[in-house]
């Protein structure tokens, strides 16, 4: 479910309300999975033109499969919102059953 006008929807939301902290704040970096920064960058580059002018930072990394992850501080604070963090969190809410279904729906498929 994590399509990328879903990510965009949430990127508006998340990161701009990271950006709202007064200036002279911690640096703000979001992390996505290689191919959804090449998918995102160009709108992620426009959505936070002067952000990243003032400290934003985006970067491709291997740990995430979908989604994205926001990090403040230097990675001190960091909150995730990627396929499987997602997952994990509506798994808490659900029969174990269901939960097993979640999680492994999120799992990449053998080989890859």
């Amino acid at each position: 479910a994590l399509t990328p006008e879903t990510l965009k929807e949430m990127l508006v939301k998340v990161v701009g309300a990271y950006c709202r902290q007064p200036s002279g704040g911690p640096a703000t970096e979001v992390l996505f999975s290689p191919g959804d920064l090449k998918q995102l960058g160009d709108f992620f580059m426009s959505q936070f033109k002067g952000e990243l002018a003032r400290g934003l930072s985006m970067k491709a990394h291997e740990s995430v499969a979908g989604g994205f992850r926001v990090s403040l501080s230097g990675g001190k604070v960091q909150h995730d919102f990627t396929a499987e963090a997602i997952a994990e969190s509506m798994a808490q809410l659900l029969r174990p059953q269901l939960a097993e279904i979640v999680r492994k729906a999120v799992q990449p498929a053998p080989g890859k």
